[in-house]
């Protein structure tokens, strides 16, 4: 999916805004724009299986 208004960054802060807390994996083919935040999980495109399931289960444990 591709953003075309905004960013998912901004995306996940404004329905954090909303509904408190929520669980994140980022996927981006630009990890730099996600270097400022302290994402416990990030997947770089294109992905792979194992790294994404591995970044769903760091978030589970942060939940």
């Amino acid at each position: 999916m591709r953003i075309t208004h905004g960013t998912g960054i901004e995306a996940v802060q404004a329905i954090a805004e909303l509904l408190g807390p929520i669980p994140v994996v980022y996927v981006t083919g630009n990890v730099g724009m996600l270097a400022e935040l302290a994402a416990p999980a990030v997947v770089e495109k294109p992905i792979r299986q194992q790294l994404f399931r591995a970044a769903c289960r760091r978030v589970e444990a942060h939940s």
